[in-house]
């Protein structure tokens, strides 16, 4: 893999961008099937040899080495998803963050695997639930609500949208970006805590959606689950529950590991179901994983 990495920037000037992509796309798949159970002694170790290895050549790339620092207190924060989305939707300089060609060229790489790509794909999924929604909308674990960025003023202005999360600075980013809107409500709080607080004073009143992203992939099931039955209590009649997690088959998921020690809660689908079995008044549960095997989609319909 050393060999390779160095190697990058060589292929992709001679050979094309593509080229460089598919050696490094191939080598890693080569390793995943190699692996061990991950969380395991020898995982562990292997984990080690490869950092201890690769992670100075890695660290070339600011993405990488941003998710690896987790400056923030965790690796998916809000300026991860900004990156990812930015590097898509702008190109440029926002695809190649680093220091060095090799460093660039491994963020852009890093753009194109089925995480990053993922992500993209989810939050233009968002945005199409959020358009053909009731006014009545809540992000848990908001970030900085990309997918609220740009639906326009006509679209906004009609909407009541509350936003939770627990860095201050994710809310700050939210607030800058979206504008127009007829009321929005930013919260500050640690979603356990929002949740004893919300039972009490019923700060969400009823939503006709609630849809919570990426904030599932750090809870177990138990949490989770203990979450998600709170939040239903405000999901109005006919309204959704929307959420997300990560899928244990997710193709990038040795990159991130080992690389960027970013671990997630991965679940299989029968753990998604069980998260919502207990729920009340439940009109229609919907399923699906996504086509990059990386996001199970769980839709919850009140009656």
């Amino acid at each position: 893999m050393k060999e390779l990495l160095l190697a990058l920037p060589a292929i992709s000037a001679q050979q094309g961008e593509e080229a460089s992509y598919g050696m490094l796309d191939a080598k890693l798949r080569e390793m995943a099937s190699r692996r061990k159970e991950p969380g395991s002694e020898e995982d562990k170790e292997a984990m080690k040899l490869f950092q201890e290895d690769l992670l100075p050549l890695i660290h070339q790339s600011t993405f990488c080495k941003y998710v690896y620092d987790k400056p923030r207190g965790y690796a998916g924060d809000y300026k991860t998803q900004e990156m990812i989305w930015f590097a898509h939707k702008d190109g440029g300089e926002h695809r190649y963050l680093g220091e060095t060609p090799l460093g660039k060229i491994l963020s852009a790489h890093t753009f194109c695997m089925e995480n990053s790509r993922a992500n993209i794909a989810r939050i233009v999924y968002l945005k199409k639930q959020i358009r053909k929604s009731g006014n009545r909308i809540a992000s848990i674990g908001c970030g900085s609500c990309i997918e609220l960025w740009g639906l326009g003023r006509k679209f906004m202005r009609t909407r009541d949208i509350f936003l939770l999360d627990m860095d201050e600075e994710a809310l700050a980013a939210a607030k800058s970006k979206i504008t127009g809107t007829g009321k929005l409500v930013f919260m500050n709080q640690n979603i356990l805590k929002f949740i004893a607080i919300n039972r009490e004073k019923h700060l969400l009143g009823e939503r006709d959606l609630i849809y919570v992203i990426g904030m599932m992939d750090y809870f177990t099931v138990k949490s989770a689950k203990k979450i998600l039955a709170a939040l239903w209590e405000s999901v109005a009649p006919g309204g959704t529950l929307l959420f997300t997690n990560a899928h244990p088959a997710n193709p990038t998921r040795l990159w991130m590991e080992y690389g960027g020690e970013w671990f997630l809660c991965y679940k299989e689908e029968r753990e998604m179901r069980e998260m919502v079995a207990d729920l009340d008044g439940v009109a229609e549960v919907s399923h699906h994983l996504d086509k990059f095997n990386v996001y199970h989609y769980m839709e919850v319909k009140k009656a």
